[in-house]
């Protein structure tokens, strides 16, 4: 098993060092990473939010080494998407983009992946950049014409090489959740957009009711490389620290399958209101996950893809 490495109480918020700190409860355990299966499950942690930026975070969590060692053994197709047409988020940047042109042509698609947004949604005449960790992907991406700058957003040599207020756009799509200091994250965005360029995020929302309803126990932040977790709120609060403007933001699903939509909500509310009787259904092969050899894993939630617990966000660098 992956050791917890911290503390099991925060000092104060990852974020905003707040010491204004409350716990929602454990996270189950999970050994699934990045879309494969771990050698051993990796430890939840609990769910903490700060009552000053109301950020939510995973702590104890993996370290950043630990995290992109993880990351690094993923294929390239980790992250893709047979039909874009169901990544409502790319749709839906594309066409904020597409209305609000701004003055230079260069886009930067943080966790670009194999480039699918950047080549085969986004539309009009743009220079195409892209950060990327996993290198395997970065290198699929590079072949179709992007430009990798580096394979992490935090790293210095990025502003260094003459990056900053290099793009109009910058487009973060299910990264935040990945980094350890999400306000930092978008502070690096502020460096590297122009004045008046746009940065569009997704990522899940903490604010929506099919997470309020299950708390730490949500499908979302049982995903182990998820660690912190947004909501309209932060985003305000960080545009007010940041010289930002948050233009929009706009709720969504992933998943619109109105079948999968009731078993969905059935699973989930068997496993929040009778969690012995879902334990019992786990431990006799719902869900194929290896009781057995992993008891934890009982726990392990159901996914609950079409509830609409999304959120992306438009800022403008003012």
């Amino acid at each position: 098993m992956i050791e917890e490495s911290n503390k099991t109480k925060p000092q104060s918020c990852v974020a905003c060092d707040s010491g204004e700190l409350k716990k929602i409860g454990n996270i189950p355990a999970s050994n699934i990473f990045a879309g494969r299966e771990v050698e051993y499950p990796i430890n939840g942690g609990g769910l903490w939010v700060c009552q000053e930026c109301n950020l939510y975070f995973r702590w104890p969590r993996l370290s950043k080494h630990e995290l992109d060692e993880l990351y690094k053994k993923g294929e390239s197709r980790a992250w893709y998407v047979n039909d874009v047409s169901r990544r409502h988020d790319w749709l839906i940047a594309a066409h904020w983009l597409g209305s609000n042109r701004v003055s230079n042509n260069r886009v930067l698609d943080i966790g670009c992946s194999t480039g699918q947004f950047l080549v085969e949604v986004l539309d009009g005449d743009y220079e195409k950049y892209g950060i990327e960790i996993g290198s395997a992907a970065a290198e699929v991406a590079h072949s179709r014409g992007i430009k990798i700058i580096s394979s992490d957003i935090f790293d210095n040599r990025i502003i260094e090489d003459g990056h900053r207020e290099c793009f109009s756009v910058i487009t973060a799509f299910d990264v935040i959740e990945h980094v350890e200091n999400p306000l930092r994250f978008l502070e690096l965005c502020s460096k590297l957009v122009q004045r008046g360029g746009r940065i569009i995020i997704s990522s899940g929302n903490t604010s929506a009711i099919s997470w309020f309803l299950s708390g730490s126990r949500y499908y979302y932040c049982v995903i182990p490389e998820h660690i912190s977790f947004t909501n309209s709120e932060f985003y305000r609060h960080a545009a007010s620290k940041l010289g930002l403007r948050l233009i929009r933001t706009y709720c969504f699903s992933h998943a619109q399958d109105r079948s999968k939509r009731f078993r969905e909500l059935f699973g989930n509310a068997l496993s929040m209101t009778m969690p012995a009787v879902f334990r019992a259904l786990r431990r006799v092969g719902l869900g194929r996950k290896k009781i057995g050899l992993y008891p934890e894993l009982a726990d392990h939630p159901p996914p609950w893809l079409t509830a609409k617990d999304h959120l992306i966000v438009e800022f403008k660098r003012l």
